[in-house]
């Protein structure tokens, strides 16, 4: 299958080295630059190559390329990115893809957009150097437009969710929120609460997200209560905590880590009073929830390049192909089994007052608002720790 073809067939090498007059070897020589090429046969093939709308596969030129410099190395590939600005996502790919890379006998070179000198000529130099296939990593949207203008190359994006018209591979994010809310309503909580969260602009995991946070609630019926989900900006801040005190959740399924946080700072103890988990934990802390792995990502992707080098697929293809690669659940200490809340031992000077909720008692610890505890659950220790003060728990409203 060329995801990338059209119903008129493109010429071939074949097809410019027979316009010129000449054999296919010459002719690829001629494409490729090579110094064993005379100048007036190169302009000749060169010539016959713009009549026919004949595009170049990078290969030739990558081949060109070693050869020209006696080279036995891997055939060059690049990975494009852009670290300045506030978005940095798609460098946990760049080393899995490397590895991966120079299994199949390619080398991958990192291409950082904001310190190259030569983006208005992004392709031509990629293509005088011999790269064969360009993969995007965390690229922002205002390289977008250059990105468009490729021709010559395969590009495959690499765990990239923004609505770029080439081949994708990313994680399955609708699979993954499903399989989060299964585990924590599978540990005995009853209010989860979905921190979706939303880039600024929005991007479209942005919306898958939120949609499978939706469907989730409803699929997980009466027993449950529907909490509607935050899906305001990435930091959570003021907006998390009133939601946390209108609805309060008994478990929050969070965008990022960093919501855990924002979760102390409102006053309330994890896993005690709220349990956490992470649609995209950092696998160095000890926090339940999702793991995309990058590596598997990474691999899949240049797998893909490899497959279309191979068959010659370059440019913009008409049918972008998106492959999704599972999540992994992890557990860890900040959601643990929920217990009754009768087990709970207010903090000085608070009450426990018991609240029943059709035939289920639930038990909520109270404390005055000047004086109120605030733990969380230790990266290294299974026991809660003091971390500060916050707002008191008391006086939201239970939906």
């Amino acid at each position: 299958m060329n995801p990338s073809s059209s119903n008129t067939v493109p010429p071939s090498l074949r097809d410019v080295a027979r316009a010129a007059g000449v054999g296919r070897t010459t002719a690829q020589r001629a494409l490729s630059n090579s110094p064993r090429c005379a100048a007036q046969t190169r302009r000749k093939v060169l010539q016959a190559a713009r009549r026919l709308g004949y595009k170049p596969q990078p290969v030739f030129a990558a081949m060109g390329a070693r050869s020209r410099k006696r080279l036995m190395g891997d055939l060059p590939l690049a990975y494009l990115e852009a670290t300045d600005g506030p978005r940095r996502a798609g460098g946990a790919y760049f080393e899995p893809a490397r590895v991966r890379a120079a299994a199949l006998g390619y080398q991958l070179d990192r291409i950082d957009l904001d310190r190259w000198g030569a983006v208005a000529r992004l392709w031509d130099v990629l293509y005088a150097r011999g790269y064969a296939g360009v993969l995007v990593g965390g690229v922002r949207e205002e390289w977008h437009p250059l990105l468009l203008e490729n021709t010559r190359f395969p590009v495959v994006c690499c765990g990239r969710v923004d609505p770029l018209p080439f081949h994708t591979v990313r994680p399955a994010i609708l699979n993954g929120v499903r399989k989060a809310f299964q585990e924590i309503a599978r540990r005995g909580y009853r209010r989860i609460g979905a921190a979706v969260l939303r880039h600024d602009p929005p991007v479209a995991d942005d919306f898958s997200r939120l949609a499978a946070a939706l469907a989730c609630l409803r699929e997980l019926g009466s027993l449950h209560a529907r909490i509607p989900p935050l899906d305001s900006g990435l930091a959570g801040g003021a907006d998390l905590r009133r939601w946390l005190t209108e609805y309060q959740p008994d478990a929050v399924l969070a965008f990022h880590d960093g919501i855990l946080s924002g979760i102390v700072e409102a006053g309330y103890r994890v896993p005690t009073e709220i349990a956490f988990a992470s649609l995209h934990r950092d696998p160095d802390r000890r926090i339940a929830g999702l793991d995309q792995n990058h590596a598997a990502i990474a691999g899949a992707a240049v797998n893909l390049m490899d497959q279309l080098i191979r068959h010659g697929d370059a440019g913009i293809p008409r049918t972008p192909l998106t492959l999704l690669v599972e999540s992994t659940w992890f557990d860890g200490p900040t959601l643990p089994r929920k217990r009754s809340r009768r087990a709970l031992s207010p903090g000085p000077g608070g009450t426990v007052s018991t609240s029943a909720t059709g035939s289920r008692a639930v038990s909520r610890v109270r404390r005055p608002a000047g004086n109120p505890t605030v733990a969380l659950m230790s990266d290294s220790s299974a026991t809660s720790r003091s971390v500060g003060t916050g707002r008191a728990r008391s006086g939201g409203k239970a939906r």
